[in-house]
Protein backbone atom coordinates (compact mmCIF):
# COMPACT_ATOMS: atom_id res chain seq x y z
CA UNK A 1 0.00 0.00 0.00
CA UNK A 2 2.86 2.24 1.01
CA UNK A 3 4.54 1.70 -2.63
CA UNK A 4 1.22 2.51 -4.29
CA UNK A 5 0.47 5.79 -2.33
CA UNK A 6 4.11 7.35 -3.54
CA UNK A 7 3.70 6.09 -6.91
CA UNK A 8 0.23 7.98 -6.97
CA UNK A 9 1.80 10.98 -5.02
CA UNK A 10 4.64 11.03 -7.92
CA UNK A 11 2.26 10.97 -10.91
CA UNK A 12 0.25 13.60 -9.38
CA UNK A 13 3.02 15.43 -8.73
CA UNK A 14 4.05 14.92 -12.31
CA UNK A 15 0.64 16.20 -13.72
CA UNK A 16 0.96 19.40 -11.28
CA UNK A 17 4.36 19.99 -12.65
CA UNK A 18 2.57 19.92 -16.22
CA UNK A 19 -0.22 21.86 -15.68
CA UNK A 20 2.26 24.67 -13.82
CA UNK A 21 4.59 24.62 -16.72
CA UNK A 22 1.83 24.91 -19.18
CA UNK A 23 0.09 28.03 -17.75
CA UNK A 24 3.30 29.39 -16.86
CA UNK A 25 3.69 32.76 -19.27
CA UNK A 26 6.67 33.33 -21.75
CA UNK A 27 7.45 35.79 -23.79
CA UNK A 28 6.85 34.68 -27.49
CA UNK A 29 6.81 36.15 -31.35
CA UNK A 30 4.73 35.24 -33.17
CA UNK A 31 5.14 35.65 -37.42
CA UNK A 32 2.54 36.53 -39.74
CA UNK A 33 2.53 36.32 -43.27
CA UNK A 34 0.34 36.82 -46.18
CA UNK A 35 0.09 37.27 -49.91
CA UNK A 36 -2.82 38.66 -52.32
CA UNK A 37 -3.44 39.30 -55.68
CA UNK A 38 -6.00 40.69 -57.94
CA UNK A 39 -6.65 43.19 -60.68
CA UNK A 40 -7.77 46.23 -61.10
CA UNK A 41 -9.95 47.07 -64.53
CA UNK A 42 -7.62 50.26 -65.19
CA UNK A 43 -4.78 50.61 -67.94
CA UNK A 44 -1.20 50.76 -65.92
CA UNK A 45 -0.30 54.04 -67.05
CA UNK A 46 -3.74 55.82 -65.51
CA UNK A 47 -2.71 53.79 -62.48
CA UNK A 48 1.23 54.92 -62.18
CA UNK A 49 -0.43 58.18 -63.00
CA UNK A 50 -2.96 58.46 -59.83
CA UNK A 51 -0.55 56.31 -57.25
CA UNK A 52 2.83 58.87 -58.18
CA UNK A 53 0.85 62.07 -58.34
CA UNK A 54 -1.45 61.57 -55.34
CA UNK A 55 -1.29 60.34 -51.83
CA UNK A 56 -1.56 56.78 -51.89
CA UNK A 57 0.37 56.27 -48.63
CA UNK A 58 -2.13 58.13 -46.61
CA UNK A 59 -4.99 56.61 -48.30
CA UNK A 60 -4.02 52.81 -47.49
CA UNK A 61 -2.36 53.57 -43.80
CA UNK A 62 -5.37 55.09 -43.24
CA UNK A 63 -7.71 52.08 -44.29
CA UNK A 64 -5.62 49.89 -41.76
CA UNK A 65 -6.36 52.09 -38.98
CA UNK A 66 -3.39 54.46 -38.95
CA UNK A 67 -2.72 58.01 -39.46
CA UNK A 68 0.45 59.57 -41.27
CA UNK A 69 2.01 62.04 -38.92
CA UNK A 70 5.41 62.81 -40.87
CA UNK A 71 6.57 62.13 -44.62
CA UNK A 72 9.96 63.17 -45.42
CA UNK A 73 11.20 62.17 -49.42
CA UNK A 74 15.39 60.79 -48.61
CA UNK A 75 15.96 60.28 -51.65
CA UNK A 76 14.88 60.93 -55.58
CA UNK A 77 15.80 59.27 -58.96
CA UNK A 78 14.66 60.30 -62.09
CA UNK A 79 15.76 58.21 -65.49
CA UNK A 80 14.14 59.83 -68.91
CA UNK A 81 16.22 57.91 -71.34
CA UNK A 82 13.47 55.78 -72.19
CA UNK A 83 10.87 58.49 -72.21
CA UNK A 84 10.99 60.49 -76.09
CA UNK A 85 9.20 63.55 -74.61
CA UNK A 86 9.03 63.23 -71.09
CA UNK A 87 7.58 66.99 -70.09
CA UNK A 88 4.17 65.95 -72.46
CA UNK A 89 3.56 62.49 -71.33
CA UNK A 90 4.05 63.91 -67.76
CA UNK A 91 1.64 66.53 -67.93
CA UNK A 92 -0.76 64.43 -69.35
CA UNK A 93 -0.21 61.11 -67.05
CA UNK A 94 1.25 59.10 -69.13
CA UNK A 95 5.11 59.19 -68.23
CA UNK A 96 7.38 56.69 -69.33
CA UNK A 97 10.51 57.97 -67.17
CA UNK A 98 11.87 55.61 -64.60
CA UNK A 99 11.38 56.90 -60.94
CA UNK A 100 13.11 55.64 -58.01
CA UNK A 101 12.24 57.05 -54.55
CA UNK A 102 13.07 56.60 -50.86
CA UNK A 103 11.23 58.39 -47.79
CA UNK A 104 10.28 57.88 -44.14
CA UNK A 105 6.63 57.57 -42.62
CA UNK A 106 6.22 58.15 -39.47
CA UNK A 107 2.25 56.72 -38.34
CA UNK A 108 0.47 56.81 -35.20
CA UNK A 109 -1.00 53.48 -34.52
CA UNK A 110 -4.51 53.26 -32.88
CA UNK A 111 -4.32 49.63 -31.75
CA UNK A 112 -4.30 48.93 -27.66
CA UNK A 113 -2.50 45.45 -29.06
CA UNK A 114 0.66 46.67 -30.23
CA UNK A 115 1.50 48.76 -27.41
CA UNK A 116 2.95 51.51 -28.98
CA UNK A 117 1.78 55.16 -30.11
CA UNK A 118 4.10 55.79 -33.24
CA UNK A 119 5.73 53.48 -35.89
CA UNK A 120 8.84 54.68 -37.90
CA UNK A 121 8.97 53.03 -41.43
CA UNK A 122 11.15 53.35 -44.49
CA UNK A 123 9.44 53.42 -47.91
CA UNK A 124 10.99 52.39 -51.20
CA UNK A 125 9.73 52.70 -54.39
CA UNK A 126 10.81 51.47 -57.75
CA UNK A 127 8.47 52.69 -60.70
CA UNK A 128 9.05 51.74 -64.38
CA UNK A 129 6.74 52.20 -67.16
CA UNK A 130 5.08 49.19 -67.21
CA UNK A 131 5.92 47.91 -63.45
CA UNK A 132 6.08 49.44 -59.74
CA UNK A 133 7.29 48.44 -56.48
CA UNK A 134 7.23 49.68 -53.32
CA UNK A 135 7.97 48.16 -50.06
CA UNK A 136 7.69 49.89 -46.71
CA UNK A 137 9.57 47.92 -43.96
CA UNK A 138 9.79 49.36 -39.95
CA UNK A 139 12.82 51.13 -39.18
CA UNK A 140 12.60 49.59 -35.11
CA UNK A 141 10.41 47.85 -33.02
CA UNK A 142 7.77 49.88 -31.56
CA UNK A 143 6.18 48.33 -28.33
CA UNK A 144 5.43 44.73 -29.31
CA UNK A 145 5.37 44.87 -32.72
CA UNK A 146 8.92 44.02 -33.92
CA UNK A 147 8.96 43.95 -37.31
CA UNK A 148 6.15 45.16 -40.18
CA UNK A 149 6.99 45.03 -43.82
CA UNK A 150 4.43 45.41 -46.88
CA UNK A 151 5.27 44.82 -50.47
CA UNK A 152 2.71 45.87 -52.96
CA UNK A 153 3.96 45.19 -57.08
CA UNK A 154 2.18 46.13 -59.82
CA UNK A 155 2.17 45.42 -63.44
CA UNK A 156 0.49 46.07 -66.88
CA UNK A 157 -1.59 43.50 -68.53
CA UNK A 158 -3.04 44.43 -71.50
CA UNK A 159 -5.80 47.02 -70.56
CA UNK A 160 -5.69 46.26 -66.58
CA UNK A 161 -3.33 46.32 -64.12
CA UNK A 162 -2.84 43.08 -62.13
CA UNK A 163 -1.34 43.96 -58.84
CA UNK A 164 0.45 41.62 -55.10
CA UNK A 165 0.37 43.12 -52.27
CA UNK A 166 2.29 40.88 -49.10
CA UNK A 167 2.22 41.82 -45.62
CA UNK A 168 4.91 40.27 -42.64
CA UNK A 169 4.14 40.89 -38.83
CA UNK A 170 6.14 39.93 -36.22
CA UNK A 171 4.83 40.73 -32.54
CA UNK A 172 6.17 39.55 -29.43
CA UNK A 173 3.04 38.41 -27.39
CA UNK A 174 3.20 37.09 -23.40
CA UNK A 175 1.12 34.10 -22.66
CA UNK A 176 0.92 30.66 -21.26
CA UNK A 177 2.53 27.88 -23.16
CA UNK A 178 0.18 26.12 -23.21
CA UNK A 179 -1.34 29.16 -25.68
CA UNK A 180 1.31 29.80 -27.97
CA UNK A 181 -0.09 28.05 -30.94
CA UNK A 182 -3.16 30.48 -30.65
CA UNK A 183 -1.28 33.40 -30.26
CA UNK A 184 0.11 32.25 -33.56
CA UNK A 185 -2.77 31.94 -35.34
CA UNK A 186 -4.12 35.52 -34.23
CA UNK A 187 -0.81 37.15 -35.37
CA UNK A 188 -1.67 34.73 -39.01
CA UNK A 189 -5.26 36.20 -38.99
CA UNK A 190 -4.13 39.59 -38.59
CA UNK A 191 -1.92 39.49 -41.30
CA UNK A 192 -4.55 38.30 -43.35
CA UNK A 193 -6.62 41.02 -42.26
CA UNK A 194 -4.05 43.49 -43.22
CA UNK A 195 -3.42 42.34 -47.04
CA UNK A 196 -7.37 42.50 -47.60
CA UNK A 197 -7.55 45.80 -45.57
CA UNK A 198 -4.72 46.80 -48.62
CA UNK A 199 -6.59 45.63 -51.33
CA UNK A 200 -10.02 47.22 -50.72
CA UNK A 201 -7.79 50.84 -50.38
CA UNK A 202 -6.30 50.57 -53.49
CA UNK A 203 -9.19 49.81 -54.86
CA UNK A 204 -11.20 52.84 -53.26
CA UNK A 205 -8.30 55.14 -53.72
CA UNK A 206 -8.22 54.31 -57.77
CA UNK A 207 -12.12 54.53 -58.16
CA UNK A 208 -11.96 57.89 -56.60
CA UNK A 209 -9.71 59.33 -59.03
CA UNK A 210 -9.97 57.11 -61.65
CA UNK A 211 -12.43 59.54 -63.58
CA UNK A 212 -10.12 62.28 -64.07
CA UNK A 213 -8.95 62.80 -67.43
CA UNK A 214 -5.84 64.69 -66.01
CA UNK A 215 -4.27 63.92 -62.97
CA UNK A 216 -3.04 66.52 -61.04
CA UNK A 217 -0.61 66.36 -58.38
CA UNK A 218 -0.72 66.61 -54.69
CA UNK A 219 1.30 68.75 -52.83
Amino acid sequence: MVSIGIGLAVVLFAIAGIALWNFSTISHISSGSSELSFELPIDFAKFRAIMVRKNATNAIVAHSGMKVIEERIQDVEIDTKGDTRPILHALVGKSQSDLWARKLIVVRVHDPEIHAEQLEMTQSADIQADSMEVQTISNRAAGNLKKYETFLKATAQRHETTITVKVNLQIEVIVPKLFVANADQRVQKAADKATREQRAAIEDFIQDHAGAVIVMPEF
